[in-house]
């Protein structure tokens, strides 16, 4: 299982890519609900209302997703159906005026914890390194 300061510093090819563990709350009471309402406003995302999913580990995980007339979608997973575990925000290569922004304010979540500064840093730095491919 990768933990976030094992995670590769570069873009690596995909036998390089590295596995991730079952998810894991990333806050005690932290449910992501005012930030999720945020990006949705801001960025016009129709969230979606929860969906209780079957994984292949054979639990199940609840998921809001939501999408804008855009191209950007995120996903927000609850490993236990209150706390928020996983949060994945996407956009496509063509909407790239907007994606840098979009992209940056995902890394704002309001978690306890979360370096805001650190994790723009690295998707500036992962971006560059991706469009030069």
């Amino acid at each position: 299982m990768a933990r976030a300061a094992d995670l590769p510093k570069h873009a690596v090819t995909s036998d390089k890519r590295p596995t991730f563990g079952a998810a894991d709350t990333m806050a005690a009471g932290y449910t992501g609900e005012e930030f999720l309402a945020g990006l949705s406003k801001d960025w016009k995302l129709k969230l979606d209302k929860p969906v209780e999913q079957e994984m292949p580990d054979g639990k199940n995980r609840i998921y809001v997703n939501g999408c804008g007339e855009n191209g950007m979608t995120i996903s927000a997973g609850y490993v236990d159906g209150e706390n928020l575990s996983s949060l994945l925000c996407r956009t496509g290569a063509d909407e790239s005026d907007q994606s840098d922004g979009f992209l940056a304010a995902c890394t704002a979540l309001d978690v306890t914890g979360v370096d805001h500064e650190k994790t723009s840093s690295w998707l500036k730095r992962a971006t560059k390194e991706i469009d030069s491919l």
